[in-house]
């Protein structure tokens, strides 16, 4: 479980889970209308799978006035949510072009720094460092990333067409080899100190969840999926 806030002005709570068979992910915003109180959408899908199934649970008044249960769900493409996405490929391409420019252009790597000292997050002992990027220094504290994530990892980049659009960068992979020592880490507690980001794992439960957990509510409406072209090469999986 995982909370972030943003400058104070919007915050949100997230839950994930894994039975080692299918990922589920709850976020809980912050949300100033009274009657959007409560809402919580859920996301759940299987490892190498190609669906994802999406939860928007309405908070009780709002699902009494709308008269529509307790909320709706889509069943999307994984590929839909990544560069095979029509909107999201445009956004890629875009960011795709402006690393390309600032690469051509001597972007400056990031710099990171161990500050040899360790702290506890969420009762994990982990390491801190800060990183130098884009003028901002983050404070970050890291453990070694679990194999098991690095498996979802790469699945997930696989299906939504990340992994392709990343090759395009060979100087990408040199930057990640080069973040912590050469070391592979995760950051379970992150600080942007020109923004006021703030990130931070409040709860961590081993384990396998309760089987409930991985699926989405009974009683949600199902909507349809709009038509969408899938764009051209946004995904490396064939159907």
């Amino acid at each position: 479980k995982a909370a972030g806030s943003l400058g104070g002005k919007f915050d949100m709570q997230m839950t994930a889970m894994t039975d080692g068979h299918r990922v589920a992910m709850e976020m809980i915003p912050n949300i100033s209308m009274p009657m959007m109180a409560g809402m919580r959408m859920k996301y759940v899908f299987a490892i190498g799978g190609d669906t994802m199934h999406v939860g928007i649970l309405l908070p009780p008044e709002m699902a009494a006035a709308t008269g529509g249960g307790s909320g709706m769900r889509m069943d999307m493409p994984m590929s839909m949510m990544g560069a095979g996405n029509p909107l999201l490929g445009s956004i890629m391409d875009s960011i795709r072009k402006a690393m390309t420019d600032s690469l051509g252009k001597g972007m400056p790597q990031p710099l990171y720094r161990s500050l040899g000292i360790s702290s506890i997050v969420a009762g994990l002992r982990c390491q801190e460092w800060e990183a130098l990027a884009m003028g901002d220094t983050t404070r970050v504290c890291v453990i070694p990333t679990p194999p098991a994530l690095v498996a979802l990892l790469a699945q997930f980049k696989m299906v939504t067409g990340l992994q392709s659009m990343m090759a395009q960068f060979p100087g990408m992979a040199e930057m990640e080899e080069q973040a912590f020592g050469g070391q592979r880490m995760t950051a379970i507690r992150m600080v942007m100190a020109k923004s006021g980001m703030r990130m931070e794992l409040t709860n961590f439960t081993p384990g396998v969840p309760d089987a409930a957990l991985m699926e989405l509510p009974d009683g949600l409406q199902p909507m349809p999926m709009p038509a969408m072209p899938i764009k051209p090469g946004g995904s490396d999986r064939q159907r």
